[in-house]
């Protein structure tokens, strides 16, 4: 007999147990009893870091090379319309662990933490008497930034570069630290990005397995996170162009993280856990593979960076094969857990449990809010087509079958110019050929409003070519109207303050252009 077969006969035992103690109960005062569903002692929640949906087999692509997720996913439920509410990692993973969004927990830019006030799943299942553990592949979830809260195992141990620099043997171990010293912090984080920036997914599942393999007999929560498709930049004369090498990778990358996660899977089905265990899969963010132009994230909020996958298995609960069309969020994630695990919801969060969909009581689509501030320059075309290049904020609403973006443009600031100038990487758009800086007093109330039909089905994300404000515009006020009310929670990270060197950091990370 397994662990695992041991584990599950302890836990049939436990509840025959208290069952029968309850109908005695129920006998002797003679009221009625309905026996409660087993709830599930093992939760898993995968993801896998710039996964975008639409390169999944499971959601439509036809090259796709990822049969261990597309099995996964015909053995549960699958929401076709899953959207992060920002566009890059530690934020959205935020996200996802607090059931708030970014405006809510406050984490929003790449130099902030998660303060300690701030309550986490894994802080609520451990409360629970769940044992907690993770396992992250990528340096932008190092402890310091504050997600370890609640784990009582957190595994951010990296060993590879995600940056290559020509004719530089990368070293291991660099320690972040986030304090008032930022030119401390610069160095170390661009040490850690060109040595150990993050580990392989194969290292990732071997770790995972490994905790679930020791782990005290009882209920538990896993998080694993793996680097997945996320780009990788190599700095060597003579090199290959990068845009094109992460394009032409993206699905290679992929394969080989569905064959970490099928691993993974696998294990979780070896020790005996599937029945009783929980597994979601999603993702932290999407990609930009060329659309518009461009190549990454973090650098707007266009279907391609904010589409996610969310697919959840759970056997005596789930029926297998459901494809569901309902707007969903990232921060639905947290409520649902706690909702299946019976642990009542957090009265302040702001996400909804995703049961009564999956069970088909709700066929609701719920708003998709999202909110990202590019605090390097960044290009924008007002709604008359007038080029400016400078700090760009942009806010989103997926609602129904229209989605709605509003950027704003803020000091400093450039006019007009033609061809797009890049940077060495081709990576980070520099500004455009003969544009004029203005002074910063013109720079703000210079943005845009589209609103967009989202609502393609099939492999291709929903095409945002075509605005609809002008045709739609009593939808676009009501649109615009909800997309500022949800704008207006406010919450508080701990800040630094954001210097030259600071910002050229942020930059080499990719997610600020």
């Amino acid at each position: 007999m397994t662990s695992g077969d041991m584990e599950l006969r302890t836990l049939r035992l436990t509840t025959t147990i208290r069952l029968l103690a309850v109908i005695v109960v129920g006998a002797v005062t003679g009221c009625s009893y309905t026996a409660p569903e087993p709830l599930p002692f093992g939760v898993v929640l995968i993801t896998v870091d710039s996964l975008r949906s639409d390169r999944l087999g499971a959601y439509g692509y036809a090259s796709a090379k990822t049969p261990s997720i597309d099995e996964f996913a015909s053995d549960g439920a699958l929401f076709e319309n899953a959207y992060s509410d920002i566009s890059w990692t530690t934020a959205s993973v935020a996200s996802i662990m607090t059931g708030l969004y970014t405006t809510g927990h406050g984490l929003n830019q790449p130099w902030l933490r998660l303060p300690e006030n701030q309550l986490t799943i894994a802080e609520v299942y451990r409360g629970e008497g769940y044992e907690t553990a993770a396992v992250v592949g990528i340096f932008s979830l190092d402890a310091v930034y504050g997600l370890d809260q609640g784990f009582d195992s957190y595994d951010d141990d990296f060993s590879l570069p995600s940056v290559v620099l020509d004719n530089q043997a990368p070293a291991s171990n660099i320690e972040l630290k986030i304090s008032d010293d930022l030119q401390e912090y610069n160095r170390l984080s661009d040490a850690k990005q060109h040595n150990d920036a993050y580990k392989e997914d194969d290292a990732v599942t071997d770790s995972a397995l490994a905790w679930l393999r020791k782990r005290k007999s009882g209920p538990f929560f896993l998080w694993v996170h793996y680097f997945g498709p996320h780009e990788r930049l190599i700095i060597i004369k003579g090199g290959p162009d990068n845009r094109r090498r992460i394009i032409e990778d993206y699905d290679r990358d992929l394969a080989v993280t569905d064959a970490a996660v099928g691993r993974l899977l696998k294990g979780i089905d070896d020790l005996g856990l599937r029945s009783n265990t929980l597994v979601v899969l999603s993702s932290d963010h999407g990609q930009t593979l060329g659309e518009r132009g461009l190549v990454g994230h973090g650098t707007n909020l266009y279907e391609p960076e904010v589409r996610i996958p969310l697919i959840l298995r759970l056997p005596s609960r789930i029926d297998p094969g459901l494809r569901l069309p309902q707007v969903v969020r990232s921060i639905d994630i947290y409520p649902t857990l706690l909702d299946y695990a019976g642990i009542a919801r957090e009265e302040n969060i702001a996400g909804l449990s995703l049961r009564s969909v999956l069970d088909g009581d709700d066929l609701e689509d719920r708003p998709a809010f999202m909110d990202l501030s590019v605090v390097m320059p960044a290009l924008l075309d007002d709604d008359d087509g007038d080029h400016y290049f400078g700090r760009v904020h942009m806010s989103a609403l997926r609602q129904g079958k229209w989605k709605l973006i509003q950027g704003e443009l803020g000091p400093s600031c450039w006019e007009g110019g033609s061809e797009i100038e890049w940077d060495f990487l081709r990576m980070n758009a520099m500004g455009r050929k003969g544009s004029i800086r203005l002074p910063d007093k013109e720079c703000t109330g210079i943005g845009f409003t589209r609103m967009f039909d989202v609502s393609q089905r099939g492999r291709a994300l929903g095409r945002e070519n075509r605005d609809m404000t002008s045709r739609k515009p009593e939808r676009a006020k009501a649109m615009l109207e909800a997309l500022v009310e949800l704008a207006s929670g406010q919450g508080e990270a701990e800040r630094f303050d954001l210097t030259p060197e600071q910002e050229q950091k942020l930059k080499s990370l990719g997610y600020l252009r």
